[in-house]
Order: C-alpha cells, then sequence, then structure tokens
C-alpha cells in the first residue's frame, strides 16, 4: 500500500538542475565576450537578453512578440538576434563621447554578413579570418565565432586588425578591476548591468573647482568634500526584471565621505544631470549613505528604462533576407516598402525625441539626445529607400549633430564662466 505522505518530486529536481546549467551557461557566454573586450575601456553596459524575454513582465506584455517591430521603428536598442550583449567603450568624460566603442553579442543564429552588406549599403572585407562589414557612418559589423558577432565604431580597419590578432593570440588585458566587478554581478543576477570607471579622472583641485557650482553643496566644507569625492572609483547601475524593473545606483570611493553624507542624494542627482546622464525616477529612489558608498534603489518605469537604454548606439539589425515578409517583385514595389519602412522608422524616433522632453532638462541631456538620436537614424536599412527619403534622413541627424555642437559649445562657456567667477 503507498503512503499518503507526499513524495520529493523529481521534476522539481530537474527543474532546479535546468536552472543551474542555463547560469553557469550564462556567466561562460559573458566571459568569452569579456575575453574580446578591446583593451582601455572605462564603461560597459552588460544585457542579458534572454533572460529578461522569460521574465514575467515581459511574458505579460508580450514583448517577445514585438521585438522586431520595435526595433525596426527603432523603439528599441538591441537587434532581436542578440541573446547576451556586452557593449564596451572608452569615453572621453569631458564630452561625455565615446573614442570608439564595440557591441560584443552573443546571436540565436548565423549571421548572413553579404546579405547584411546589402541591406545597409555596407562594403563585405575580410580581415584576418573574420568577415567584416564596414557600414555608413564609419561603424563595422565583424564575425566573432559562428553565434558572436561585434558592431562597433570607429571604423578603422588596422586598429580592427589588430584588435582581431589580439583576440586570436589570447592578448588582451581585459577589463579594469573596477569593471571585472560589474561583470560579476551581471553573471550571478542581474540582467542589466551598467558600470563606468572613473577612477584618477579627476584631481582634487579639478573636483574642487567643479564643485563651487553645485547647489547641493551649499555649506559644505568644499576642501573635505573635494577630498573625498575625489576618491571616487566608479558608477555601477544593476537592473533585475521580475514582474516590474527593479534597479540599483551605486557609486564607489576609495576614501570616507561622511562629509556628503546628508547631501550624497541630491549631490548625486546634480551631477548625473550635470552629464547628461539623469533619470527621473532616481528622484524617488531610496538612499543609503555608508562610509564608501551612496547607494540608490528603487523601480525603474518604461521611460526611465528607454532613457538608460538610449546611451547606447543601435546596432544593425541582422535578420535574414528570407526571414521578411513576400514582396511583389517588382523594382517600384521593393522601393516602396523600404521607404514606407524607412520613413515609419525615422518617424518613430523623431516622435520618441520630442516626447521625452522631460528627460532633457539640462544642456548635458540634451546633448546626449541629439548624438544618440543621430546616430539611430544613420543606422536605419537603406536598401531599396528611395533616394531623396535617405537625403532627407541624412539632413535630420545632420541637424540634430549641428544642434549637439551647438549645446555642447554653450555647456562649454557657462562651465568656464562659473568657474572663472568662482
Amino acid at each position: 500500500m503507498r503512503s499518503s505522505k507526499p513524495q520529493p518530486s523529481w521534476s522539481l529536481g530537474l527543474a532546479a538542475a535546468l536552472v543551474l546549467v542555463s547560469a553557469a551557461l550564462c556567466r561562460a557566454q559573458f566571459a568569452e565576450l569579456a575575453a574580446r573586450v578591446p583593451d582601455g575601456a572605462n564603461a560597459v553596459f552588460i544585457i542579458d537578453v534572454d533572460q529578461i524575454m522569460r521574465s514575467p513582465l515581459a511574458t505579460n506584455q508580450g514583448w517577445s512578440t514585438k521585438q522586431q517591430a520595435m526595433y525596426e521603428a527603432g523603439l528599441l536598442m538591441l537587434p532581436p538576434e542578440a541573446s547576451q550583449v556586452l557593449a564596451a567603450t572608452k569615453l572621453d568624460f569631458e564630452t561625455m563621447r565615446p573614442e570608439w566603442q564595440v557591441f560584443l553579442m552573443n546571436l540565436k543564429r548565423e549571421p548572413a554578413m553579404s546579405q547584411l552588406a546589402e541591406r545597409y549599403n555596407g562594403t563585405l572585407d575580410r580581415v584576418g579570418r573574420n568577415a567584416v562589414v564596414v557600414l555608413p557612418g564609419e561603424s563595422y559589423f565583424a564575425q566573432l565565432g559562428p553565434r558572436m558577432g561585434g558592431f562597433g565604431e570607429p571604423a578603422n580597419r588596422q586598429d580592427v586588425a589588430r584588435w582581431m590578432k589580439r583576440i586570436e593570440t589570447a592578448s588582451l588585458a581585459g577589463l579594469s578591476p573596477y569593471l571585472q566587478v560589474a561583470k560579476q554581478f551581471a553573471q550571478q543576477n542581474a540582467h542589466l548591468i551598467v558600470a563606468i570607471d572613473v577612477e584618477d579622472v579627476l584631481g582634487v583641485e579639478e573636483v574642487k573647482a567643479r564643485l563651487a557650482a553645485f547647489e547641493s553643496l551649499k555649506g559644505i566644507d568644499l576642501d573635505k568634500a573635494s577630498q573625498a569625492l575625489a576618491s571616487i572609483r566608479g558608477l555601477t547601475l544593476g537592473l533585475t526584471v521580475t514582474d516590474r524593473r527593479n534597479g540599483a545606483l551605486r557609486v564607489d570611493f576609495n576614501e570616507d565621505i561622511s562629509v556628503i553624507r546628508d547631501v550624497a542624494k541630491p549631490l548625486l542627482l546634480e551631477a548625473l544631470g550635470n552629464q547628461g546622464m539623469m533619470i527621473n525616477e532616481f528622484r524617488d529612489w531610496n538612499v543609503q549613505v555608508s562610509e564608501k558608498q551612496v547607494r540608490l534603489t528603487g523601480t525603474l518605469e518604461d521611460g526611465g528604462t528607454r532613457r538608460l537604454l538610449s546611451f547606447l548606439d543601435t546596432p544593425p539589425s541582422l535578420q535574414l533576407a528570407e526571414d521578411q515578409p513576400a514582396a511583389e517583385p517588382t523594382p517600384e514595389s521593393l522601393v516602396r516598402l523600404a521607404s514606407q519602412q524607412y520613413f515609419r522608422s525615422s518617424s518613430s524616433l523623431l516622435r520618441a525625441l520630442r516626447n521625452d522632453k522631460q528627460y532633457r532638462q539640462t544642456m548635458g541631456q540634451i546633448s546626449v539626445f541629439f548624438r544618440n538620436y543621430a546616430r539611430r537614424i544613420d543606422r536605419l536599412p537603406i536598401l531599396n529607400v528611395d533616394p531623396e527619403l535617405v537625403s532627407f534622413g541624412r539632413w535630420v541627424s545632420t541637424s540634430l549633430r549641428e544642434g549637439q555642437i551647438a549645446v555642447t559649445e554653450a555647456a562649454g562657456r557657462s562651465r568656464v564662466g562659473q568657474m572663472e567667477v568662482s
């Protein structure tokens, strides 16, 4: 006779084993991507797209069925073919512009390089063992393995070739110690990590000159504050997606920051705003200050998530031609369909730029937005698009860049004026 006592379910053990295997595979995949990061990176985005798409929020809102449509409309920054992404860049912290950047992606299938070149009016090349497509706008896409690709800029052939040789010989230096810690967080449980290594970027006197204009530091001893804040190591933002987006932003220091304990949150928000990196939800996040760390925690909504991802460039879609909807086999129909898609995508981007006014409250924010949206328009596929429409798109992106330059110069004059007054 069987006992009525509940028996352990073998299926639960199998499920647990599958979770552990999946986590181990994810760790290995991010390690492979990190091993290919060019030397000198001071900022990384690490995104586990597959894990995000399996979250309750993504399932309930049907994200997987909308991925391609959102990407083609310019509202999604990551191509649907990517399963894990590690984006690395070397930022110029004065202008917040990248000297170089690269997207390393684990892909769901083999990239079709010749079709990618045709779709984006690029040039197919071979650098060593690797197929490379040189894309308009001084960018490139390189095949780094059977299901691994790298999108980056600038498209300097010599630099790209030397980077690939160092991948083959395993002679790259790897991520900095601060960014290595961020990678470990991504390997553990965070679905999205943004980390910026700013150690030794500014000296004490330069920090003091910049802090003189901060409203949040009125009444604070600037000498002590400058000494503490100049010891900054970096910033890390982690995001985990469940039925909502749970975030934690931390700023790490080498020295005791007790002097700014009471103003840590407004100081952090003011600094992020000045650099064009502010996200409005941060204002409602809870703050904790320890001896060498400031930490904010809270949730991120759709607008804040889009703002966060807007700091990324948009890699090209690797969608294969045979996956595209069948079209009438006439030159006129091909031009019509491609032009309609190009117009819808560029219009969606401009609407998003107009609608995100709440995130453009400082000159730094305006400059970053103009630059990022100009690049995203340049990334739209132009195969079979009417030439006049392509020219219009180029005019729009050029106008945004001119606006970005004007705003950046105005912000520079403003900072100089503030420092001279101080």
